[in-house]
């Protein structure tokens, strides 16, 4: 059995619905293209209408991971490595098969000098990247799906076990992989995913299209053919360089690219957000006092795409080139409800005080920003607020335009860096300021992580034997959109990006766990013995743990001592205990004053619970004469 946690970010590979520059889904590739197959068996097209009419909910899904992806590395499904990604499919049970999306991106070595359209020699390096015939990373050389692709499915979809039940109609007999997965912050909710072949009548994508992604340049240009890679000289906004049209659209919310580096639109659309376009921009700048480096100048310098990818799971827009950053690289993973957004830092010495912040538009007034810092939290209005810096857990910015949590993570190895959290909300911003370097001239709620103490070290592979050394910077920021009233636990989104969901295969993976028994109580009391004045009290400490293996329901406590001689006995009601839950109560006893009493008094505590043996302990009491 294979087990592995499914990565926060996902950042190599291409995809069977690759659109080429100019292509609409549902039209043909031009002659010469590599493309998505799209004639297919009266069979298939007869599915994909019956599946397009069918509910998109399923039944289950992993509770509390509603934008959680599930991405396998091909290592992972060895049963199918050599199958035809159009010919792998997916489903859930429910008590009866339903087909789910599943997306397969080609991973392979990528040449980044080719990418950048370098020549000559010491500027270019090879490492693992998405596969994309319409760029110049190319198709991959093993056009089946091998063991560094990577095959992606979302959380939401997974079902039960199917353990001892048939197999779909449509797939191959002997095909089934089973994919169990677990979240490691409730190890009790397991759910199933199963991979099969196709005998070719089913679709990959199921007939659902989770997110849509245009990519486009403007003007009708196309892309490799007409794109400017060496940039425009200057660090000036204008001219613009290789101005795009690009979009990714989803039921959940909206993001417009105009180009490399630059995200100028931003659209909320669940549960009722008002759908406006909020962002004046996603910023990205080195210092906060200067316009030399920063999103404008980045995308005005050279660079090249690495891959555009759009799949019914996932969209995927990867590029490189950062002015002197020639191989700095940022990737947009991009799901139903979620964005993970990495950059791979790739650069001389002398980089520091790198911030990446979302500012807002003047639309985005009356939303409020939150963090893990700061207790309160503060309205988007242009006037000055003062939060508390600090290194970010989490953001969060919510309003009737509806809502999004913010985590951002660092891997490094280079020593000290620091973090400290950024945020400006000025409707005159004094210049010269970094955040007015794109974009209009003001400062709403621009907010986000500024990483610190990477100027004394080269992160650029390119420069080994000039530098000696070569360090790793990347930073993942994963944003979850969500409906106005936005998310009540950002911290816990926080942890489960920090505690991914954990992915299993093979045959082992197909049977649910053992039960684990019946739930079983124990209970424990302090003190256990004690002596007591007249009209003196104690205080009696009780614990009752859930030591089975499933919950416990109806669970109470209840304390009896002799009324003659004791007042305060009574019964607690603790409702339902999970299993190796543990509840704690208290309760007070008083020893009347009466003239004799027996040399001990015996208090019975008792927990029960819903068809549980009850838990018993005795408290012996010993009354001492009055004083």
């Amino acid at each position: 059995m294979t087990e592995a946690p499914i990565a926060a970010s996902h950042r190599v590979g291409w995809c069977f619905t690759v659109r080429m520059p100019g292509h609409r889904k549902g039209e043909q590739p031009k002659q010469g293209h590599s493309g998505f197959r799209l004639v297919w068996p009266l069979a298939a097209l007869l599915t994909a209408l019956a599946l397009a009419t069918a509910p998109t909910a399923f039944a289950l899904g992993v509770p509390g991971r509603s934008s959680d992806p599930v991405v396998l590395a091909g290592s992972q499904v060895t049963p199918l490595i050599g199958s035809e990604p159009d010919s792998v499919v997916a489903f859930a049970w429910d008590g009866s098969w339903r087909q789910i999306p599943v997306q397969i991106d080609e991973r392979k070595i990528i040449d980044y000098g080719t990418i950048r359209q370098f020549t000559g020699t010491g500027r270019t390096f090879q490492g693992v990247g998405y596969a994309d015939p319409s760029t110049l990373a190319g198709a991959d050389p093993d056009p089946t799906l091998d063991a560094d692709d990577e095959v992606a499915l979302m959380a939401f979809d997974a079902g039960r076990s199917a353990w001892g039940k048939p197999d779909p109609a449509g797939t191959v007999a002997g095909s089934r992989l089973p994919v169990r997965i677990e979240d490691p912050l409730a190890p009790t909710n397991e759910r199933f995913i199963y991979l099969f072949r196709s005998k070719g009548g089913l679709q990959p994508s199921a007939g659902q299209n989770y997110v849509e992604y245009e990519f486009a340049l403007r003007n009708g240009l196309s892309y490799p053919a007409d794109y400017n890679f060496a940039g425009t000289a200057g660090s000036a906004p204008s001219p613009r360089n290789n101005p795009e049209d690009s979009r990714v659209t989803t039921d959940a919310y909206e993001l417009d690219f105009e180009s490399r580096w630059i995200t100028d639109d931003m659209r909320i659309k669940l549960g009722g957000a008002n759908a406006i376009d909020i962002l004046d921009g996603d910023k990205t700048t080195v210092g906060l006092t200067s316009c030399g480096r920063n999103e404008d100048t980045f995308r005005n310098g050279g660079g090249g795409f690495i891959a555009n990818i759009d799949g019914p799971v996932r969209a995927i827009r990867s590029y490189t080139g950062a002015n002197s950053g020639n191989h700095t690289q940022r990737d947009h993973v991009l799901y139903r409800s979620r964005q993970e957004m990495t950059s791979f830092l790739r650069v001389h010495p002398g980089i520091d005080n790198l911030l990446t912040a979302f500012d807002f538009s003047s639309a985005a007034v009356g939303m409020t920003y939150s963090n893990s810092v700061n207790s309160g939290s503060f309205t988007i209005d242009g006037v000055p607020d003062s939060p508390i810096p600090g290194a970010l857990d989490w953001e969060q910015v919510t309003g009737p335009q509806g809502s999004m949590v913010n985590v951002t993570r660092t891997t490094t190895d280079i020593p000290g860096i620091s973090s400290t959290s950024f945020y400006l909300d000025q409707t005159n911003v004094l210049a010269p300021h970094s955040i007015l370097c794109s974009g209009d001239a003001h400062a709403y709620g621009a907010s986000g992580p500024l990483a610190q103490g990477t100027g004394a070290y080269n992160t650029d592979p390119t420069r080994a034997e000039i530098d000696g050394s070569v360090y790793r910077f990347e930073g993942t920021r994963t944003t979850i959109f969500g409906p106005p009233q936005g998310d009540s636990s950002p911290g816990l989104r926080a942890s489960q990006i920090d505690n991914p969901l954990v992915a299993s295969t093979g045959g082992a993976a197909d049977r649910p766990k053992e039960p684990v028994g019946r739930a079983r109580l124990g209970l424990s009391v302090r003190p256990g013995a004690a002596r007591l004045r007249p009209g003196r009290a104690l205080t009696i400490r009780l614990t009752m743990r859930n030591v089975g293996g499933s919950a416990a329901t109806r669970t109470r406590i209840c304390v009896s001592a002799p009324r003659r001689f004791l007042t305060g006995g009574r019964c607690l009601s603790m409702g339902r205990v999970g299993a190796g839950g543990v509840r704690y109560r208290s309760v007070k006893l008083r020893l009347r004053r009466s003239g004799s009493y027996p040399r001990k008094l015996r208090v019975k505590a008792v927990a029960s619970a819903a068809a549980v043996s009850p838990a018993r302990r005795t408290i012996v009491i010993r009354p001492m004469r009055s004083r």
